[in-house]
């Protein structure tokens, strides 16, 4: 009866170790009256649950005003759409502003995992402009970079990060997108020539620098505030943390990508030190279940 009780005790101290390892983006957004479409769409789609089982990851999400573009698409369409606004790396103002010395770079999303996407359509432009605003657009020929970064929404460094964007991204390839303006038109930014980003003894990520002709690499802009925590809104300036993660896919052209660790509470905001692995937190969990399991079998 003590062996039954030990081991009783050992499979829930498992399980809450592995529990705390995961994260829901609907516990983010259900809180968010703004967001209710979009949520909706993320879960009848199926979209949240791709999102839910990956380890780190961003999602641009809109409004119930700016949400509007998509209420005319297929199911099937309204699905790669949402795709397209899952980044495959975890991203906040100020990781976009400290990793990308150019201000420039092109980002990998999950659009670009089901093997529909063409001609760069699962693939973002990002770019930063001289006033530190910050703007999206699919990086297929012709797409504007119209879609602006309004604020964060909520985070959990380093596996998740919710991000208020200002338009719809809807690439040329899925259901007719819309293209750039005309010369005199809205400026717009062209696909980023790609190099692999770093930081340090990390795995290179997804989402690659474009570097600027004539321009040698600037120092980051200072650091911003934290934005609140939880589900709470933040400025688009204020960060979540203060390094990025790699990511789990890779992109069409081979570059490599690792996992990201998980944290145990929803926050946004810098970690300090070094992020221990993925794999590293999962042991560390199962030893300390194993250990208080050991604990109370021996007591018995």
């Amino acid at each position: 009866m003590a062996s039954n009780a030990g081991v009783l005790a050992l499979l829930l101290l498992s399980a809450a170790a592995v529990g705390a390892l995961a994260f829901d983006v609907k516990e983010i957004l259900s809180p968010e009256p703004d967001f209710s479409t979009f949520t909706k769409y993320l879960t009848d789609t199926k979209v949240a649950d791709d999102i839910n089982s990956r380890k780190t990851i961003t999602v641009l999400v809109l409004d119930n005003t700016a949400v509007a573009p998509l209420a005319g698409l297929s199911a099937a369409q309204l699905k790669d759409v949402l795709s397209v606004h899952v980044l495959l790396d975890y991203y906040d103002p100020d990781t976009l502003d400290r990793d990308f010395k150019n201000k420039t770079a092109l980002i990998t999303t999950l659009f670009q995992t089901t093997g529909r996407a063409a001609d760069n359509n699962g693939f973002l432009n990002y770019a930063e402009k001289a006033d530190q605003s910050m703007y999206f657009g699919s990086a297929a020929a012709g797409a504007p970079q119209d879609s602006e970064l309004m604020k964060v929404i909520g985070a959990r460094p380093y596996d998740l990060s919710v991000i208020q964007i200002s338009k719809a991204i809807i690439p040329p390839g899925i259901a007719g997108g819309s293209t750039a303006a005309p010369a005199g038109g809205s400026a717009t930014t062209s696909p980023a020539t790609a190099s692999p980003k770093s930081s340090g003894d990390k795995t290179t990520s997804p989402a690659v620098e474009a570097p600027k002709d004539g321009a040698s690499n600037a120092t980051s802009a200072s650091p911003k505030s934290d934005p609140p925590a939880g589900s709470a809104s933040s400025p688009a300036k204020e960060p979540v943390s203060d390094a990025s993660s790699p990511s789990e896919d890779t992109p069409d052209d081979g570059t490599a990508s690792a996992p990201a660790s998980s944290d145990s509470a929803v926050a946004p905001g810098p970690a300090s030190g070094k992020k221990a692995s993925s794999a590293e937190r999962t042991v560390a969990g199962a030893a300390i279940g194993l250990a208080m399991a050991l604990a109370l079998v021996g007591g018995l």
